[in-house]
């Protein structure tokens, strides 16, 4: 039973123990990352009842919980009539049957909540938050309800019985209208939908009920109820009750005893990120058709994880076939198994090298909010930059102790030795930060007034480590004056302490924003003298045991921010005709900051004498001011007005309908204004946050502002992307935390009603104004149907005031493009064409930097084609080096030096078939493998050959790889390391070439369009290109050739079928190749020593002349070439 602060989770897996690869053990790490203290059972039918042992040794409660028939009908009879039990386990025991299995877990699972409360989760996604991080202050995981929304199809017509506009607005997490689909959207029940029951939840029993009675009546695939539709139901009684706690009682003697909260569909990481960003054009290529999350963004990669890791509770992994599922370095789902995994399971993820060296995750480490950042920051020889990112008081807490753990596992013997004990020690400097315990991990405090909840186990442990700074005293009270953290046990429980560790922030470091003078050119930075004041320094360490010791072997160095919120920051927003919403913007921010600054202005109406603004404190909420404003006073005089206003270093700007949120990191926001990634040289004077839902609704407002011909432009540029996901553009929403100095320095044209965003950053541009966006913080754009006569007004001269605003800026016309345009593409030439836009004033794939490479530069890229099958496997070991032969072409090239090659395996799979267990272990395994779908047919010697769209999918794959060379070969292909590494360094320079067997013939398809063997030889004769044809068994690249293929204009015009006149069928790799190459301006060179017809023949020695490249050859014979050439004379 879930006590002492340990959630139960229920993790469902129907497959066998044999499928139980490095993804589920993902899954299960990253729940117990996010809950170290949880109690997580693994429900199956088969699974080693030691499986997870190394686990418990690491001080984690896991076990398998394997259901047999017996023993479901047990389980579901101890909530539910025996008879309705039996039947239903009747019924679905249907062997072979899928779906009937994955409905008895399902029902055992919601059997087990009810006994015993807990969450259940599916096991093909990872665990991004605590899964109560969401929950409203006033509530707790272990007595909430707590469903996720499924949104309907676009097919399927809106239903009466789906969630309605009321419902929202009165569920515990109301939310813009525009952020979710009335009409259109269900509570969830099956199996890859998260959950989570109390113990003894009345809405959890009837469902169970209904669902088995379901079952028993219509069977498991034909039921007569609706689960989900029950769920809605239950879930629209109970939110038309409130603001009524429960337990609710309604008509008919149903009771609500525990609280429900229905969670948004986009805390699910969605397949494509809402800003619509598409690197190559405005469309989607290979890698990211079915989703975004397996390959990084180029320029992206860094927003893209922190917005995922702060701001997502789940991630799923099945977006797509297997061959769109090939998890590439630096994509959020690598990251996300790198950094929110414990390092423990028998073959820890580890993410692909291809032939590289790879970082053993197993080992013992610290990890902390900064192994992520530093992905990004330090490439190549780069010195690695101060560590910073802690952050102070309840929010910081969360967002920094939430990373810190003691991961990886010892190398002493395995299961059946002694569990670890380890040492944690947390020092900081004095001054230096305060450290504290919080009661709860999610990053909210007690509601006030509320009854504080039961300390945990965790709780406790976290409050014995804290120590004073002098004597070794444990502390019980004053907690600003704890220095120092110590605790010792195992990791697992030490993890479920580090994560509650919070620190106070210092007082006193604020700055009055009137010590600096207003002349815009006045330099406002602060000096690395003066930075320091604002930071500081937080030592962590961890040593194998309990007793004290001199030099730990892990540690970590932070600089911790020591400013407090409330004295730096102020919230202004200007309001006109809603000033109802005022109120809820205030209260928002109240409930997490009891002192924050909060200062509005509030329009009078047009019947209303209100001459000259005047201000008031706000009656119910403290430390607000509203100020009235004549009517239509305008955004950029009531920003202005606040501005003056306002008597701290920061302001937050935002408008009447924003709020504050579980998302909100207004510390986060603080962090990056005084970091030394920016603050030295230029530091940002606006910082401003993604708008989610108007993201999700059409796209991201933020980039690069451009005037052309007197038009000006919005473009979804960057100028810089930074190592902490920040972006500094031109342009964001006007909602943004300002440097207080310098906003007042900067203009608004006053006379603006409409306008003033984009005449505020364009000509505020000459005035050296610094604009960034951050990922890890954002606030609701609580969007409200204000309908009444006066705004309605407003909104109808909109237009005509845009219009009239801009020309008086001095542009024709301005114009928003929420997406990247591409030249080649004819739809976008086309639209731009019908907005009588000029194509050519529009930027392109030509702007920006090259992405960084996902693997380090090499000299040589070798593809290697190869199969699924028995024989692929023997190859591919052999290759590898890991069948005796040390001289395996692929592994001699890497002992030629470290940067010299990298390889990948392609392994094809054939459409809609599911991938083996054994290819998925060595893809764990190794690092170096792709999984490929599509693309083998039979050539004319019977050996299957790769297809011109399967290359294009691997092209697009390794698009950003850095190399000289690329090389291509069969599987079955033997080569001569010295004689290829030879013929490659004869090629410099190596560009504008083209190596392997180019052979003077054509083929059949040209034989008989010539009509003659005559015809033929003349056509040769005339020394046609189009006439040489490149074999594709073996085959190299220079690089220039390759990033002529993969260049999104041509690749997405290559043909790869129907048949050619010269090379026969462009399905087919060798003639796709061939057809491609016959425009080119490439040269052709033919490579000595190919042998590519009878391999070692019946006398078992190669061709005279020496020999290149050989095929075919089988497992055993490149063994043995590998371990002796010389011996079959090669």
């Amino acid at each position: 039973a879930e006590g002492d602060g340990r959630p139960n989770f229920f993790l469902l897996w129907p497959l066998s123990a044999q499928q139980f690869g490095p993804l589920a053990y993902g899954t299960l790490e990253s729940v117990l990352f996010h809950h170290p203290s949880a109690n997580v059972f693994v429900v199956a039918t088969d699974l080693p009842h030691d499986l997870f042992d190394v686990y418990v040794r690491e001080g984690y409660c896991v076990a398998s919980a394997n259901v047999d028939v017996g023993g479901a009908q047990t389980i579901l009879a101890a909530v539910s009539p025996q008879e309705v039990a039996s039947r239903f386990v009747q019924r679905v025991n249907a062997p072979g049957d899928e779906g009937s299995l994955l409905t008895l877990l399902n029902c055992v699972i919601l059997a087990l909540q009810l006994l015993y409360g807990g969450v259940s989760l599916p096991m093909d996604g990872l665990m991004l938050n605590p899964f109560d991080h969401m929950l409203p202050k006033q509530l707790q995981l272990s007595s909430t309800a707590i469903f996720v929304e499924r949104l309907m199809s676009p097919e399927e017509p809106p239903q009466d019985g789906a969630l309605q506009a009321e419902d929202f607005e009165k569920s515990w997490l109301p939310r813009a209208h525009t952020d979710r689909a009335d009409g259109r959207t269900v509570v969830c029940m099956q199996v890859e939908c998260p959950r989570s029951i109390p113990a003894g939840d009345s809405v959890g029993k009837t469902l169970l009920d209904a669902w088995l009675q379901g079952v028993v009546e219509g069977g498991p695939q034909g039921t007569t109820v609706d689960v989900n539709g029950i769920a809605t139901t239950l879930y629209r009684m109970y939110v038309r009750h409130r603001p009524k706690l429960a337990p609710i009682s309604i008509d008919g003697g149903f009771v609500f005893n525990h609280e429900m909260v229905v969670l948004p569909y986009w805390l699910f990481v969605e397949p494509h990120f809402p800003d619509g960003w598409r690197a190559f054009g405005g469309r989607d290529d290979a890698t990211s058709a079915h989703s975004q999350l397996f390959a990084p963004r180029p320029r992206r990669e860094a927003a893209d994880w922190t917005l995922v890791s702060s701001a997502k509770l789940w991630m799923p992994l099945g977006y797509g076939p297997p061959s769109a599922r090939n998890i590439m370095p630096r994509s959020v789902v690598d990251l996300a198994l790198l950094y929110f995994g414990l390092g423990i399971a028998p073959r820890p993820y580890r993410r692909k090298a291809f032939g590289g060296k790879t970082r053993d995750t197993s080992k013992r480490r610290l990890r902390s909010c900064n192994d992520a950042q530093s992905e990004f920051g330090n490439e190549g020889s780069v010195a690695r930059a101060k560590e910073e990112a802690v952050l102070p008081g309840v929010v910081g807490g969360f967002r920094t102790f939430r990373h810190l753990r003691l991961v990886g596992r010892d190398d002493d013997g395995g299961v059946a030795a002694a569990p670890p004990l380890w040492r944690v020690t947390l020092r900081s400097g004095a001054p230096g930060p305060r450290l504290f315990c919080r009661r709860e991990q999610r990053p909210t405090q007690v509601a006030e007034g509320a009854a504080l909840p039961q300390e945990s186990a965790a709780f406790r442990a976290c409050q014995a480590g804290l120590l004073r700074a002098g004597p070794q005293e444990v502390v019980r009270s004053a907690p600003a004056e704890v220095l120092r953290f110590d605790a010792c046990g195992v990791p697992g429980e030490l993890n479920a302490a580090l994560t509650l560790l919070a620190y106070s922030p210092t007082a006193g470091l604020a700055k009055d924003p009137n010590a600096w003078s207003a002349v815009a050119d006045l330099d406002h930075r602060l000096s690395d003298d003066e930075l320091d004041e604002h930071f500081g320094e937080l030592r962590i360490s961890a040593s194998p045991s309990c007793a004290a010791t001199e030099q730990a072997p892990l540690n970590v160095q932070m600089s911790a921010l020591l400013d407090d919120v409330e004295d730096h920051v102020s919230v202004v927003a200007h309001c006109a005709e809603r000033c109802h919403l005022l109120d809820r913007l205030g209260i928002s921010f109240r409930e997490a900051y009891s002192r924050l600054q909060i200062a509005v202005t509030c329009e009078c109406s047009e019947t209303d004498h209100c001459p000259e603004p005047v201000a008031r404190a706000h009656e119910t909420i403290p430390h607000m001011t509203v100020v009235t404003v004549p009517y239509d006073f305008g955004l950029s005089r009531g920003k202005s007005l606040l501005t003056r206003l306002v008597q701290t270093e920061f302001v937050l700007v935002l408008d009447d309908d924003f709020t504050h949120s579980f998302h909100s990191c207004l510390e986060c926001m603080l962090w990056r204004m005084r970091s030394r990634h920016h603050s030295l040289w230029k530091p940002f004077d606006i910082l401003g946050f993604p708008v989610l839902e108007d993201e999700r609704l059409f796209g991201a407002f933020r980039g690069k502002i451009r005037v052309t011909k007197q038009q000006l432009f919005l473009e979804p540029m960057v100028e810089q992307s930074t190592p902490d996901g920040c972006a500094r553009v031109d342009i964001c929403p006007m909602v943004f935390l300002a440097r207080t100095s310098r906003f007042r320095a900067f203009k608004f044209q006053e006379n603006l009603r409409v306008g003033e965003h984009e005449q505020f950053f364009y000509s505020n541009a000459y005035l050296g104004m610094q604009v960034a966006v951050c990922w890890d913080s954002s606030f609701p754009h609580f969007r409200v149907n204000t309908m009444s006569e006066a705004y309605v007004k407003r909104r109808e001269r909109m237009p005509e005031l845009m219009q009239s605003a801009f020309r008086s800026l001095g542009f024709e016309r301005a114009m928003f493009l929420f997406k990247k345009y591409d030249h080649g593409n004819m739809e976008d030439y086309e639209e731009l064409l019908e907005k009588s836009v000029p194509p050519w004033y529009i930027s392109d794939d030509t702007c920006g930097p090259w992405p960084a490479p996902p693997v380090p530069f090499s000299q040589i890229l070798i593809l290697v084609h190869s199969t699924a099958d028995t024989q692929g496997a023997l190859y591919r070991q052999v290759l590898r080096g890991n069948s005796g032969a040390a001289g395996a072409w692929l592994k001699r090239l890497a002992d030629y030096g470290s940067g010299t090659v990298q390889w990948i395996f392609a392994v094809s799979v054939r459409d809609n078939a599911p991938v083996s267990p054994e290819v998925l272990a060595e893809q764990s395994e190794h690092k170096d493998v792709l999984i490929v779908h599509q693309g083998h047919r039979q050539d004319d010697t019977g050996v299957e050959e790769a297809t011109t769209e399967q290359m294009l999918k691997i092209f697009a794959q390794i698009r950003d790889f850095q190399f000289r060379w690329l090389i291509v070969s069969r599987q079955d292909v033997f080569v001569h390391v010295e004689r290829l590494v030879a013929a490659l360094q004869g090629q410099n320079p190596p560009g504008g070439k083209v190596l392997g067997l180019w052979q003077a013939g054509v083929g059949a398809a040209a034989t008989a369009l010539a009509g003659a063997a005559g015809a033929a030889s003349s056509l040769m004769a005339a020394g046609s290109a189009a006439a040489h044809q490149l074999d594709s068994r073996f085959f190299a690249l220079s690089r220039d050739v390759f990033s002529l293929l993969v260049s999104p204009q041509l690749m997405s015009r290559l043909q790869t079928s129907g048949p050619d006149a010269y090379f026969g069928d462009k399905s087919l790799l060798t003639g796709g190749l061939n057809s491609w190459f016959r425009g080119f301006a490439v040269e052709r060179i033919s490579l000595p020593g190919m042998h590519f017809e009878q391999g070692l023949g019946a006398t078992g020695r190669c061709p005279p002349g020496g020999t290149l490249a050989l095929h075919p050859v089988s497992p055993e014979q490149l063994h043995a070439l590998s371990a002796s050439p010389g011996a079959a004379g090669c």
